[in-house]
């Protein structure tokens, strides 16, 4: 992927960069409505601690698997 393109890409540029490993898990509601995630990056190859942490995040939030509500675009 071309990281110059993607307004995105600078979300996620400095961590690519720098090989870290990373994930983004669910963390509530913009005021809009719209999903938010919190990106967790960790040490160089410890993708299994990001994981774990995205899961543990997961776990207690509550956030997992909730949605927002679309109605009004349908």
């Amino acid at each position: 992927m071309d990281e110059t393109v993607s307004p995105l890409s600078r979300l996620t540029r400095a961590a690519n960069y720098l090989d870290l490993p990373g994930i983004s898990v669910p963390c509530g509601l913009t005021h809009h409505g719209l999903p938010a995630g919190l990106q967790v990056l960790g040490r160089p190859s410890d993708e299994a601690a990001v994981v774990s942490l995205g899961a543990a995040f997961e776990k207690i939030s509550g956030w997992n698997g909730r949605t927002p509500d679309l109605s009004a675009f349908g």
